[in-house]
């Protein structure tokens, strides 16, 4: 899959790009009511404060509320805490409970890259990559992309594997593409194994089978294929067309000696016979 129009050059990979609400909260933090959250939060616990705006933008808990949740995301992100600032990065670059600013948003989603967080540098990087509401510095978003698949982000891994075999930005470089697109794929990115050629190398053939079935308009071949999860499936089927178009031809007859037009069942029967003498399977 690609993105339309100025996005049209990446995989469409990358599912940060359209996430919003990544949660910092740990156990303790997803233990806790709204209240807690905010009592913790006002006591310097910046995971709590993105927990809280996480809550108030899925309305989970309490009553949803776009400019409360940007607030919250603000303080943690305030609070040093990366996800934070990638949560608050997405809102600007939405215009969600805030006016849309991409440059703003880019600046977040630089610290919360800094900050360690991989989704920040990734959506930083498609920025970059396309010049969305930045520069276009796609030397700079192969590094991006480098950090956070570095950080075993298979998103990052794919998108710089398509530079790699692109040439889109730094020099071709189709085992390093190569290599990148199976890192991806071990990371569970299944759109990345089909850019592979040594997963595609790898991976069986796959197991079909074709069962025939017979029809007043002739032979039907399915071919039948062993899914993942052990269910027979058809992948394709395939029927004798000759016969069809044979029947058709014959029907388009003039009106009989009653005056009815097309044929009576006797003569649709024998018409039918006709056909398949005529035809022979393609």
């Amino acid at each position: 899959m690609r993105f339309a129009g100025k996005f049209g050059v990446l995989l469409g990979l990358v599912l940060a790009c359209f996430s919003l609400g990544q949660s910092a909260a740990g156990a303790a933090e997803l233990e806790m009511t709204a209240a807690e959250l905010l009592q913790s939060c006002d006591a310097g616990d910046s995971a709590a404060c993105d927990e809280l705006g996480t809550r108030l933008h899925d309305g989970a808990g309490v009553r949803k509320n776009d400019k409360a949740s940007t607030a919250m995301y603000q303080r943690a992100c305030d609070g040093g805490n990366a996800i934070g600032c990638f949560n608050l990065g997405r809102r600007y670059a939405v215009g969600l409970g805030v006016k849309k600013d991409k440059q703003r948003a880019a600046s977040l989603y630089a610290r919360s890259c800094d900050g360690g967080n991989s989704w920040g540098c990734i959506n930083l990087g498609n920025m970059v990559f396309v010049g969305d509401g930045v520069a276009v510095d796609k030397r700079r978003a192969a590094e991006l992309y480098s950090r956070a698949c570095d950080a075993d982000d298979a998103k990052g891994c794919a998108n710089l594997a398509y530079m790699y075999d692109t040439g889109d930005g730094i020099a071709a470089d189709p085992a390093m593409a190569n290599s990148l697109f199976a890192k991806a794929c071990s990371g569970g990115l299944q759109s990345a194994c089909n850019r592979s050629p040594t997963v595609a190398a790898a991976a069986p053939a796959p197991q079909c089978r074709t069962v025939r079935g017979t029809s007043d308009l002739g032979a039907v071949d399915r071919v039948l294929c062993l899914e993942n999860d052990g269910q027979w499936r058809q992948r394709e089927a395939r029927r004798y067309q000759r016969l069809t178009r044979a029947l058709g031809r014959v029907r388009q007859l003039k009106p009989n000696k009653r005056g009815q037009e097309g044929m009576n069942s006797r003569s649709l029967g024998s018409a039918t016979m006709i056909a398949r003498r005529r035809a022979k399977p393609s």
